[in-house]
């Protein structure tokens, strides 16, 4: 009789990751992984932290799983992810719902706790989970996009952050070891492999043998693999010649960054424990704008932080203004209890109904910028990875192009493919042609 277990994964893709290392661990225990929460004797809730939003819902999503003790199979309730690492021993009482709490360092053991029918909190320690190469993964979207996590936790404080409190200091794998899991990947027909962290510039530092990024970057070249490699999340101080003239020549690396800047003000910046003066926001965009005009920047604002003045939101509209970007996500600042920013800012109240408009605004000037600039693209040829049929039909295929990174900056609609006369594999990539241009997205068709 099989085993049947479920995840239900909230927060961001270092999650997906570590989801994925869990389906693969336990199915190489004899578990079977099943979607329908109903069928599952074991479902274990991969939670979120980041902020407080993010555990009202992985709390949430707790008390939903265990309403299937009446109404479905289940028979032990796991918890791990960022809620066991903010919070730790603080949960233990508080949620009598959970069988098992598990930091995620913990997670390769799971099995074992299950088959021993053990209960109670299983933390060792809590130094967070880095997957391996030699841990099975199973990824979920095939052929969809595939992340790989090459390190985790930060060195950096910045003021309204709680990843150092939750992931602790940065811990990177091996150059040889990301190499293996990316070898394993394409081998299962990944095409797309999106490098994650929580701060991919201060990739290696930890490992005191000259590792970094730039490194990195060169091995995976080396290796001529079948895909095409993005940079998530970079850090200002981590911008270089040396990354950014190598994201343009390799034509196997996406001409493509996310980088998280923040705000544009230099006293909000300042108050945020941010890069101020060279490693600007304004100054760094500038030098990526006019040094390498063809990588497209994806970032993200925060709208609200304490003693912002509306000068400062004035400082922001204006930087958004000068179209640098082929993505924006702007979010208000939500105070949270472990942050520098909390301790400092003990007063601190929000206008909530001010910041809406300040964000609402500056997605209205970055939504009339990028439209523009992606009607320029009509007529034109793009290269399109096709990853499925369209949500509400069969008749509309879906993928992305090069500066299109995945949930996040818009979608390719190919409107003109009969399937009837043409084999088309999804994730592969198929040259088209834009027609026209709908909010972020494109509509295509293809040419070959």
């Amino acid at each position: 009789m099989k085993k049947y277990f479920s995840i239900i994964t909230l927060g961001c893709a270092k999650n997906t990751v570590d989801t994925e290392f869990i389906i693969g661990i336990m199915a190489d225990a004899g578990y079977a992984y099943t979607s329908n929460l109903e069928e599952a004797k074991v479902i274990i809730v991969n939670s979120c932290a980041f902020l407080s939003s993010s555990v009202s819902e992985s709390l949430n999503a707790v008390f939903e799983a265990q309403d299937l003790r009446k109404n479905g199979k289940l028979k032990t309730l796991v918890l791990t992810g960022c809620l066991i690492h903010r919070y730790k021993d603080e949960l233990y009482d508080k949620l009598p719902e959970v069988d098992i709490f598990l930091s995620t360092e913990e997670i390769k053991h799971l099995p074992k706790i299950l088959n021993n029918n053990s209960k109670g909190a299983f933390y060792k320690n809590y130094d967070v989970f880095l997957g391996n190469e030699k841990l099975k993964r199973i990824v979920t979207d095939v052929p969809s996009p595939a992340y790989v996590k090459i390190a985790e936790g930060c060195n950096h404080r910045c003021a309204y952050c709680t990843i150092p409190l939750i992931k602790g200091k940065l811990k990177s794998r091996s150059i040889s070891s990301i190499i293996k899991e990316v070898r394993s990947l394409v081998k299962n027909g990944v095409k797309e492999v999106s490098l994650i962290a929580q701060d991919l510039s201060e990739y290696g530092s930890d490992l005191k043998d000259d590792t970094n990024l730039n490194k990195l970057i060169d091995s995976l070249h080396n290796e001529k693999f079948p895909c095409k490699f993005r940079l998530l999340y970079l850090y200002p101080t981590g911008i270089n010649d040396g990354l950014l003239s190598r994201i343009v020549k390799y034509d196997d690396f996406c001409n493509y960054i996310d980088l998280p800047l923040q705000h544009s003000s230099e006293n909000i910046l300042k108050a945020m424990y941010r890069p101020v003066g060279k490693f600007s926001s304004w100054n760094i965009i500038k030098k990526i704008h006019e040094k390498y005009p063809q990588i497209s920047i994806r970032t993200t604002f925060i709208v609200g932080f304490p003693g912002e003045t509306r000068e400062d939101v004035e400082d922001l509209k204006n930087f958004v203004k000068q179209g640098y970007f082929s993505s924006v996500g702007i979010f208000a600042y939500s105070h949270e209890e472990g942050s520098l920013a909390y301790s400092k800012y003990k007063d601190y109240k929000q206008d909530k109904k001010q910041v809406k408009r300040d964000i609402k605004e500056i997605e209205i000037i970055q939504q009339k910028l990028r439209v523009a600039e992606l009607k320029k693209l009509k007529g034109k040829q793009i290269k399109v990875l096709l990853e499925g049929f369209h949500k509400d039909t069969d008749l509309i295929l879906v993928g992305r192009t090069e500066f299109q990174a995945p949930e996040v900056d818009g979608e390719v609609l190919i409107t003109n493919v009969d399937l009837s006369k043409r084999d088309i594999k999804f994730g592969e990539f198929y040259n088209s042609v834009v027609t026209k241009v709908d909010g972020y997205n494109l509509e295509a068709c293809l040419i070959d």
